[in-house]
């Protein structure tokens, strides 16, 4: 599943395989030209791997956190039971 949308408008002429390529990432669409709809897969599929590296560094920076804050709260429970 996509992370955002996404749209291809190819030429209406049969000898020209370019297309004005939209795609919208946070509330911002940028349209620009490409030669083919080859190069908007390419370019989706970009996008779409850096959507999913960004939730997963996310993921990873939240389990850090949490992490570091239990084991804080570990130190800091172990100081005053002694």
């Amino acid at each position: 599943m996509s992370g955002y949308p996404k749209e291809f408008k190819a030429s209406t002429d049969p000898d020209d395989k370019s297309g004005l390529a939209s795609f919208t990432v946070n509330n911002t669409k940028y349209i620009f030209k490409l030669e083919s709809f080859e190069d908007f897969q390419i370019a989706d599929k970009l996008l779409e791997e850096v959507f999913q590296q960004g939730k997963q560094f996310a993921a990873q920076a939240m389990r850090s956190h949490v992490e570091n804050s239990l084991d804080r709260a570990e130190s800091d429970h172990s100081l005053c039971d002694a």
